[in-house]
């Protein structure tokens, strides 16, 4: 996997707690801020999809061309 070198600075208390959760696991302080950025991506991308989705209920609960198939639901179909 490649990886690219940033700095990052952090509080010395910041430093600290994760230079020992590091220690702790047994892994690198590369991986610990790693694994902290990746979630706090995931988070971010869980708020946007729950952003459009709130964005969209509406035209769901009003649009009846949204919903015209919900007719078929429960209905086997055939090809």
């Amino acid at each position: 996997m490649d990886y690219e070198r940033i700095q990052v600075l952090l509080e010395p208390f910041q430093r600290q707690r994760l230079e020992q959760a590091a220690k702790d696991s047994h892994r690198s302080l590369s991986a610990i801020i790693r694994d902290l950025v990746q979630k706090y991506l995931e988070e971010q991308r869980k708020a946007e999809l729950r952003k459009a989705a709130e964005i969209l209920r509406d035209d769901y609960l009003n649009d009846p061309e949204l919903t015209a198939f919900h007719v078929l639901d429960g209905e086997e179909l055939h090809a």
